[in-house]
């Protein structure tokens, strides 16, 4: 396997990659007024690990902020686990499964 090299990232010639204009320069440089707001939108089961994404925002900065989109069995754990360690900048936006 040969690898290349590719805005910085070594990965397998083997992956078709398709470098867009976003890997330019000054696409690189954002302006985000101190705040990054991202988002995670899914099932909020055991498989997807949310878990783990939530224990990852307990050592970022306050300023990144994550809107978990989604219903499902870990809603109630993960909302528990959010207030115990008060990630303010951690929502869950979900409603009740329908029975």
């Amino acid at each position: 396997m040969t690898l290349a090299l590719v805005s910085r990232v070594l990965i397998p010639s083997y992956i078709i990659f398709v470098e867009d204009k976003f890997f330019q320069p000054a696409f690189k440089r954002m302006n985000y007024n101190g705040t990054l707001r991202l988002i995670a939108v899914g099932n909020l089961k055991y498989q997807k690990n949310y878990p783990y994404l939530i224990e990852a925002f307990k050592k970022l900065p306050k300023s990144i902020r994550l809107d978990i989109y989604g219903s499902g069995e870990l809603a109630y754990q993960l909302q528990e686990e959010i207030d115990k360690f008060k990630l303010h900048n951690i929502r869950i936006v979900w409603r009740a499964p329908r029975h």
